[in-house]
């Protein structure tokens, strides 16, 4: 099965956003009674190769070649696979897009290496505001000179579980793995229990 799709960009980015991307490959699986609703998704793994700029389609359960994003969602039953491969279709509109606002009240302790906060908001914005959380506390952590920007490479969630638990709770972000300053890994937690990673890289200036 393949799914041609189009997207905008967010803010002043030049690229999609994974959170623009997610929602939209799980709105197809739910249109298409792949899934029911985000309490079917027990787990979701997503690989980012690189970063997407052109629109392009979602193939599921079939392999392909040169996708720039490989997805796997597990269900109760089966695992999902999805590829995203771009086309040659620039995106040509952009929304506003305040990531900061997300994590407003989300607090950095560099000590301890970790981002606090609590989710208040609408579950619409739950990944989002997962995904600025991450970014925030590895921006704090590390030092920008020298280094290209960073971007989200992987990240593996208990999908259901968090939906479900994470509404007006604490939830912390505590960065477990560091490589060269250029490879981290931050780890999810509700109340000390584990809820899944992020992981972001970037590259040396040459």
């Amino acid at each position: 099965m393949k799914y041609d799709v189009s997207f905008e960009f967010l803010g002043s980015r030049d690229y999609i956003h994974s959170t623009s991307i997610t929602r939209t490959l799980l709105n197809i699986l739910e249109t298409n009674n792949i899934i029911k609703t985000n309490d079917d998704i027990t787990m979701i793994d997503a690989v980012f190769k690189s970063k997407v700029h052109n629109n392009g389609s979602f193939v599921i359960n079939s392999s392909v070649s040169g996708a720039k994003i490989v997805y796997n969602i597990k269900l109760k039953d089966k695992i999902v696979k999805v590829y995203y491969v771009e086309n040659n279709i620039p995106v040509e509109n952009r929304i506003p897009y305040d990531e900061d606002a997300l994590v407003g009240n989300a607090v950095v302790n560099k000590e301890d290496m970790t981002i606090t906060m609590k989710f208040t908001n609408d579950k619409k914005v739950l990944f989002n505001t997962l995904v600025a959380a991450s970014k925030k506390l590895t921006l704090a952590l590390f030092d920008s000179e020298g280094y290209g920007s960073w971007s989200l490479g992987r990240y593996s969630i208990k999908w259901a579980e968090v939906f479900k638990d994470i509404i007006d709770k604490d939830f912390s972000i505590h960065l477990v793995s560091n490589i060269d300053d250029c490879y981290t890994k931050n780890d999810l937690f509700i109340k000390d229990k584990y809820y899944g990673s992020l992981y972001a890289a970037r590259s040396k200036n040459s």
